[in-house]
Order: structure tokens, then sequence, then C-alpha cells
């Protein structure tokens, strides 16, 4: 593919901004940084579009870019995801979303990620190993472990108003 064809490069864009960009917020837990990281993943993939050898894989390599950005940033995100952080969920009630994000932010960074790429985003864990820059088979143990700790934290019990079980 050639560098500067401009025409690849804005079917590019317009396919993967929106999984990027959500994909970016996951990652910052704020919006205005994802906003500024996603503009970032697409000026690299502008400058580095020769090195795109399968167009399939844009998406992969995207997000490969953007944990790259990310990681180059000096401060670790530290931030919980606020209510209006997030462009897209795939859970329809609020109560839900919210639960499941704060339930998101107790994991390791490394746990996060996995989940996010493989379980949000839907990359195999193959890809995921791609993306993430490890192996395959420590991808795999990051999703089961923190699966199991959202299981864990899931499932408790709600305790009734008043405290009393």
């Amino acid at each position: 593919m050639h560098p500067l064809d401009p025409a690849e490069f804005d079917r590019i864009y317009s396919e993967y901004w929106p999984c990027v960009y959500r994909f970016c917020t996951y990652l910052s837990r704020n919006r205005d940084d994802a906003q500024d990281m996603a503009q970032e993943v697409f000026v690299a993939a502008f400058r580095h579009l020769s090195e795109l050898r399968d167009p399939q894989a844009a998406r992969t390599w995207l997000l490969r870019v953007a944990v790259r950005t990310l990681k180059r940033q000096t401060v670790a995100p530290t931030e919980a995801l606020e209510e209006d952080d997030m462009p897209h969920d795939p859970w329809p009630a609020e109560e839900d979303r919210l639960f499941v994000r704060q339930a998101l932010n107790t994991l390791s960074e490394e746990q996060r990620q996995a989940i996010i790429v493989v379980k949000l985003e839907g990359l195999s864990c193959r890809e995921a190993s791609r993306v993430l820059d490890a192996a395959e088979g420590l991808i795999r143990w990051r999703v089961f472990q923190g699966l199991k700790k959202l299981h864990g934290l899931l499932a408790a019990p709600e305790v009734p108003e008043g405290g009393a079980v």
C-alpha cells in the first residue's frame, strides 16, 4: 500500500475512528485524553500506512498503535471512568454500565486491557497478543484472571437498604 494513498487512509479513518476512539477512552479513562490519543493514532497511521501489509488487519494495527501511544504518555491513567466519558457501551441499562465500569477499574492495568481488547473489542487472543505486545498464553491468562475477579465482584449478593442481609 502506498504510504500517502489518501483514499485508503480516508477509508481506514472512516471505518475505524469509532473503534479507536472507544478503545482510547477505555485505556485513558478520559474523553479529552482519548480524543487526543485517537488523533495521535491516526497521525501515526498516516505516516506509517506503508507498514500495513494486510488492510484486513487495520483494526488490530490501529489498536496496537493506541497501546503504544498510551505507553509513551508520561502519566499512567489513574482516574475512574465517569458516566459521560464513554462514547458507547455494550450494556443498555445505565446502572449496568456504571457497575461494569467500576468493576473494570478494580482490575490490574494488564487484566483490564486484555479484557477490553478481547471481550469488549472482540479480538481473538492471538490478535490481542499483537495489540498488547504479549504472548497469546499470557493474554489468555490475564483474561481468565480478570474475568474471575469480575465474576466475584459482579456476582456478589446485593445488600438491601439498611445493610442487613
